[in-house]
């Protein structure tokens, strides 16, 4: 998976759990949590989505490595190897 591949899914997921967000208009380098004002469960959900797109589950030890679209990405990408 490339970088951009990984950026992707993160910005779909992110539409797709908050079509209110304006996802081109997000700093990749601030929490997503805060950048896009996700509750919990809406991280969660993210998160949930994420996982489903890229068939594979998502650790509950690696959430902080998914803090942002650019921590987010690079997880993507490294794991997919």
């Amino acid at each position: 998976m490339t970088e951009s591949e990984a950026r992707r899914i993160v910005a779909d997921a992110i539409a797709r759990v908050a079509p209110e967000v304006d996802v081109e208009g997000l700093d990749p380098s601030v929490e997503l949590r805060d950048e896009a004002d996700l509750a919990s469960m809406d991280f969660l959900h993210l998160v949930e989505v994420v996982s489903a797109r890229i068939g594979r589950e998502i650790p509950e030890r690696d959430y902080a490595r998914t803090a942002t679209v650019d921590t987010f990405a690079a997880y993507l990408v490294e794991t997919a190897q």
